[in-house]
């Protein structure tokens, strides 16, 4: 065999092909038997035409038994009824090698075409995320910290958004159109449109890619998780959710709650995963009076116990994070205001992730523009190793040491029962702070960090 890339899935089509071809005939309704006169008009009989060839004309009688018989042995009439019944034959066969011929191209084809047709992420469906609860207005602290929980558990960050003073929210949402008016419209969209494509390859050319011989060594789980990324990334960055353009059209608060509902699913089915899933570790909160009317909210999980404390203060009926209420308003502000007087254009992303993107960018089109599973592979085994080194280098990035644990937004918290264990520095060595209220995101000139609002 001159491929030797033959997808297996392919091959356990054929029994099925096989028996197709062979009982086709018997799965369409069958020629009505008909009456049969010899030249002489001398005998008739009843049969059922089963075909012609040189000639001859082969019968199946009543009882079951077949017979061939000379056309010119037949009255005019039986020869005018073979005709006939010969080219309904024809036809019946030439529908059946088109069913035939459609099972062969599925078989064969870079995807599933009813797998990319059956949802518009083009992948096995992600189980639906809970709907979004918001916390209501007014709530205590207990309440809308188990609020919090609960929605994030259920893959909702925007609850993150959602329940900040409005001051905060209109701050968070002044620097986001900020961003956007800096943005470098061009180079943003192609690095969305690269993300996007990665997912476009994986799911439009998964059989191919699946029959590459190292891939081919994933489970049906390892294959489906990647199927579900892939998806994801075609939603996730696509124009509606996250070009410059549609972004510029809405608040913060509305890219969130558009991002929130690509991701919810995703994040929901992760967290929730019975083996790598952390929802088993539901956090409780214990919530007591501070000083000058503060409020301190310890956080418990299961078996550890608490480990650690955050302040919040009361703001606009709702609740800040820290010993301030302004301290975050006005950094945004401040943020906001540095990127105001920055330069058109200037918000991007890093430039060496730029170039890894570049990196991929071709790689990804050459995938796409191969025509057959053996110039995909070809291309792949050229490409693998690329995308190996990018993947290195990114999931070997490390934080820098966090000097204890911060609060999102203002006084680091105390910490309870665990500070003198012995690998209680690392355990903790993360960040406590909320999505975003850290410089990460897009970078620009004459601004120490990146900047980027919370969010998903």
């Amino acid at each position: 065999m001159n491929n030797r890339f033959v997808d297996l899935r392919t091959l356990g089509l054929l029994p099925a092909v096989f028996f197709f071809v062979v009982a086709g005939a018997r799965m369409t309704p069958a020629i009505a038997a008909d009456q049969w006169t010899n030249l002489q008009g001398t005998s008739t009989v009843t049969a059922e035409m089963l075909g012609m060839w040189n000639g001859r004309i082969l019968l199946k009688l009543e009882n079951g038994r077949r017979v061939s018989v000379n056309k010119e042995d037949l009255e005019a009439k039986s020869r005018i009824q073979a005709e006939a019944r010969f080219e309904e034959l024809q036809q019946r066969m030439r529908e059946l090698s088109k069913e035939v011929k459609l099972i062969a191209e599925e078989a064969s084809a870079p995807a599933p075409q009813n797998l990319l047709g059956a949802t518009a992420s083009g992948s096995p469906a992600v189980p639906n995320a809970p709907q979004y609860i918001a916390v209501p207005e007014g709530s205590d602290l207990q309440k809308t910290l188990a609020g919090i929980r609960d929605q994030v558990l259920a893959g909702h960050l925007r609850v993150l958004y959602d329940t900040l003073p409005i001051s905060q929210q209109k701050a968070f949402d002044s620097l986001f159109a900020a961003m956007l008016a800096k943005a470098d419209v061009q180079s943003l969209d192609a690095n969305r449109r690269t993300l996007q494509a990665v997912g476009d390859v994986i799911v439009s050319r998964q059989r191919w890619l699946f029959s590459h011989p190292r891939l081919a060594l994933m489970n049906d789980s390892q294959q489906a998780e990647l199927l579900s990324g892939a998806a994801f990334l075609r939603v996730m960055f696509s124009e509606d959710v996250m070009s410059i353009e549609a972004m510029k059209g809405r608040s913060f608060g509305e890219t969130l709650a558009k991002i929130d509902e690509v991701m919810a699913p995703y994040l929901f089915a992760s967290l929730n995963n019975p083996t790598t899933g952390i929802s088993s570790m539901r956090p409780d909160f214990e919530v007591a009076p501070g000083a000058d009317g503060k409020m301190i909210a310890k956080v418990v999980l299961p078996i550890i116990g608490p480990i650690f404390s955050q302040t919040f203060t009361s703001l606009e009926g709702r609740w800040a994070w820290g010993e301030s209420a302004t301290v975050l308003s006005e950094s945004l502000q401040e943020a906001t205001k540095s990127l105001e007087q920055a330069p058109d254009s200037s918000a991007n992303i890093p430039a060496s992730a730029q170039a890894e993107l570049a990196k991929i960018e071709q790689a990804v089109n050459s995938l796409m523009q191969a025509q057959t599973r053996q110039e995909f592979h070809r291309v792949l085994d050229e490409t693998l190793p690329m995308v190996a080194e990018v993947v290195t280098q990114w999931s070997g990035y490390q934080q820098p040491p966090a000097q204890g644990l911060a609060g999102p937004y203002g006084s680091a918290g105390s910490v309870e029962g665990y500070s003198g264990e012995p690998g209680y520095a690392e355990m903790m060595n993360a960040s406590g702070e909320m999505p975003g209220s850290s410089p990460a995101g897009m970078e620009t000139p004459g601004s120490p960090a990146m900047l980027t609002p919370p969010g998903p």
